[in-house]
Formats: structure tokens, C-alpha cells, sequence
């Protein structure tokens, strides 16, 4: 049963969608001169406040110039990431919409969200591409997780949402980090902006949908649910960011400075940090299984009650 607060919503963002959105090449001037990338551009250190790796005693020691490139290449990093993800979200949404009814308000909102990826993904591209540098793509594992991801959308669309929804959260804590720099490069500060307004309705499709699927799925579904769910926060909030282990190599990183990166507060903070909206949603839909407690807590913190 699909309820009347629930369609009203997706018909609210299909509005929300015409009156206010971006197009990469429209709406950036990507030959401004104040929108050149410069590796050595100290605001792009300044961004680096969502990156563990700077916190670290190696990093700080590293010249100015090395600093900034280090930042601006992990926000490169997250951008390729972020290609790989908009692949894989809009061919699951495009399973979705397939599966709805005609007159259904959903279809159109699903289909201006693949619209709004699309000109994500165009947008991530061309800052790569303006960038001078090459960032590989997601990490085979990575990728892996992501191809299965894309596959489960016809027989498990709740848990398709709620990988959605954590991608998007954690790429919207990222921006939002980057925001809140003292004076943050202007490109990216645009590209931030427009990414966090549009997945503000990405992120609230999601949550609405698992809100009125999970009250339709029976006792034996949600046991099901309940221990996924946990595994996919584990993971999200784990590696789809975390700098790639070639990249440390690369930059000469000692493993004793990686093994403490990893293991100290700063980590533990962003991991807790950039799922907490999805861990909370999961809450409220009885969604944590206590017996998952040693999962929850490498995300979490103390196991939730």
C-alpha cells in the first residue's frame, strides 16, 4: 500500500527538481580565471578538513605546496568515486521507475533524480579533467560492491535505498566539510553547493521510500533487513572514501603512519559522522539488531541500545 503522504512527497521534489536545478556546463564557468586548478593552491589544504590523513604528523610535515596537492587530489579521488557511484545509482533507479505503475508521481521524480546525476557526473568529470592530474577509479573492491549493489534492485529494493542513501550521505558530509573551510577554492566551493542542494532531495526520496516500504515488509523480510543493514553502514562509512592504499604508497606514506591514521579518533569521527543520518533512520525504523553489536560499534561508537 503506497500512502497519500508518501506520494505527495515525490510529487513535492519532481517540482523541487523543475524549479531549481544545475547543468555542469551551463551553469559553472569553468574558464573563469578564478576557477583555475592550481595543485599548489594553498585552499585546496584548507579543504582537507574530512581527510584523516591530514591530521597526521607526516602530513603537517610536508611542504605547503605537496600539502595542497595531496588535498586536491583526494578530492579528485572522491570525485572519480563519485562517478562510479552515479553509475550504479542510475541504473538501479532506472530499474525502479521501471517497475512502477503508470500515473505512478514517483516515475518522474526517479527520473529527474537520474537527470540530476547525470549532470553530477559530467561535473566531477570536468573538474578531473581541468585538473592536471589522472585519479584512478574506485578501487577494485569498491567496484565490486558497487556492481553488486546496482544488481539487487529488483528483489531487495529496500536495502538498493539504503546503500543509496549512505553513498549519499557520506559524499554530502565530504562536501560539507569542504564548505565549512576558512575560504575554500571557488570551483569547488560551487561544485560543493550545487551537489549538497540537489542530494538534499536524492537523500529525502530515499529515506520516505524505506520509511513506506519497511512498514509494508513482513516479520521475516525485516529480520533479513536488520542484519544487512548494519553490514552496509559498516562498509559505506569504511572504504568508500578512505584513501586507496596505491595512493599512500604513492605518496611515500610510512605504514606506521597509515596504522595510526586508521586506527585514531579522526577516523573513528568521520566513520560516525558521515552515516550518523542513515544509522538514525535505521534506528527509528527498528532497523539496529542488538545482536550486531560488535558491527555497529566499529561505525558507531558504544552499541546502540
Amino acid at each position: 500500500m503506497t500512502t497519500e503522504s508518501y506520494l505527495r512527497l515525490t510529487e513535492r521534489l519532481s517540482e523541487a527538481s523543475l524549479k531549481r536545478h544545475w547543468e555542469a556546463y551551463r551553469d559553472i564557468d569553468w574558464d573563469a580565471p578564478e576557477n583555475r586548478i592550481e595543485a599548489g593552491d594553498p585552499r585546496w589544504e584548507a579543504s582537507g578538513a574530512w581527510e584523516p590523513l591530514a591530521t597526521t604528523e607526516w602530513y603537517r610535515d610536508q611542504a605547503p605546496e605537496l600539502r595542497a596537492s595531496i588535498a586536491l587530489r583526494r578530492h579528485l579521488a572522491a570525485m572519480r568515486v563519485g562517478i562510479e557511484f552515479e553509475r550504479v545509482l542510475g541504473h538501479g533507479l532506472l530499474e525502479f521507475a521501471s517497475r512502477l505503475p503508470n500515473r505512478h508521481p514517483a516515475f518522474r521524480y526517479v527520473y529527474h533524480e537520474i537527470t540530476e546525476e547525470a549532470q553530477h557526473t559530467m561535473m566531477f568529470q570536468e573538474f578531473v579533467n581541468r585538473s592536471g592530474f589522472d585519479p584512478a577509479p574506485a578501487p577494485e573492491h569498491v567496484q565490486m560492491v558497487f556492481d553488486r549493489a546496482a544488481g539487487i534492485t529488483d528483489d531487495h529494493p529496500v536495502l538498493f535505498f539504503l546503500a543509496v542513501l549512505c553513498g549519499e550521505e557520506v559524499f554530502d558530509y565530504v562536501n560539507r566539510q569542504a564548505l565549512a573551510a576558512p575560504s575554500p577554492h571557488p570551483l569547488l566551493a560551487q561544485v560543493c553547493r550545487i551537489h549538497i542542494t540537489e542530494e538534499a532531495r536524492h537523500i529525502s526520496f530515499a529515506r520516505a521510500y524505506m520509511r513506506e516500504a519497511v512498514a509494508g515488509m513482513d516479520a521475516r523480510d525485516i529480520r533479513c533487513l536488520r542484519y544487512a543493514v548494519a553490514f552496509v553502514l559498516d562498509w559505506t562509512s569504511t572504504y568508500m572514501f578512505a584513501p586507496a592504499a596505491s595512493f599512500l604508497d604513492e605518496l611515500g606514506v610510512p605504514a606506521d603512519v597509515v596504522a595510526a591514521m586508521n586506527a585514531g579518533a579522526q577516523t573513528r569521527t568521520v566513520r560516525r559522522e558521515s552515516v550518523a543520518g542513515a544509522a538514525a533512520l535505521c534506528r527509528s525504523l527498528g532497523l539496529v539488531d542488538p545482536r550486531m553489536a560488535t558491527v555497529w560499534s566499529r561505525v558507531l561508537g558504544p552499541a546502540p541500545a
